[in-house]
């Protein structure tokens, strides 16, 4: 009886240590930088909307000069997910989906099956502006909504990539990374914006630009757009 109850009351403090221990973990979790370093916080204010946004995307080194310029490129986030380390354009991939909204590690989780998310259960709330617990921008700053995306590309002189370089913003054709395999395409042809807006089927909205349009549009939360940061009202 003696043992049993000491084997018990052993699980209970191994249990505790271990949960104080993941608590601590999440607590200081420090974001992973890509090959580009930490992004440099520049405030570009859009007269139109009166709004302020950061002038580059996250993980750029720089703003951009043209729709194609690489070094303002920056990392490719897959939705709700946090500044892991997945988000650089030549993370590993994995196929395993997590169980928690903070993978332990940076891969890129690539699915092929209905619903194309990274989590065994979608979680709406990751990247929402006032509890979302995976804000990948700076302090001050967040994920815009659809509805700040549409309120800048209204006013571009021209609905595509020409009116989108040439916006306050300065957004580029940064490609993206497919959710069923990792694989990084479209460089110079699209350019893909998250919002933190959500959509139906566990989808979740983003702003795409190319040489010929641009609009927003229902995206599978397993793919990897860029992020370009609002600053909060």
């Amino acid at each position: 009886m003696i043992k049993q109850n000491f084997k018990k009351i052993g699980v209970i403090v191994i249990m505790f240590l271990v949960s104080n221990i993941m608590f601590c973990q999440s607590d200081s979790f420090q974001p992973v930088n890509c090959k580009g370093g930490k992004t440099k916080v520049v405030d570009v204010h859009s007269p139109k909307t009166n709004r302020v946004w950061m002038d580059r995307n996250l993980g750029a080194q720089g703003f951009a000069v043209s729709s194609t310029d690489k070094k303002a490129y920056g990392d490719l986030y897959q939705w709700g997910r946090r500044s892991d380390g997945h988000q650089c354009r030549k993370s590993p991939t994995t196929n395993s989906k997590s169980r928690t909204g903070t993978p332990i590690h940076g891969n890129f989780i690539v699915d092929q099956y209905f619903p194309w998310d990274w989590l065994t259960k979608s979680d709406d709330n990751l990247w929402d502006k006032k509890d979302g617990i995976n804000n990948p921008c700076p302090i001050g700053y967040s994920v815009p909504t659809d509805a700040e995306f549409e309120a800048e590309r209204i006013t571009w002189k021209m609905n595509n990539s020409i009116g989108a370089l040439e916006s306050p913003l300065h957004l580029t054709l940064s490609g993206y990374r497919s959710h069923s395999d990792g694989e990084l395409s479209s460089l110079g042809v699209y350019g893909g914006y998250w919002t933190s807006s959500i959509s139906n089927f566990s989808n979740s909205i983003a702003l795409l630009i190319s040489t010929e349009n641009a609009y927003v549009f229902s995206s599978v939360r397993g793919n990897g757009f860029s992020v370009r940061c609002i600053k909060n009202n």
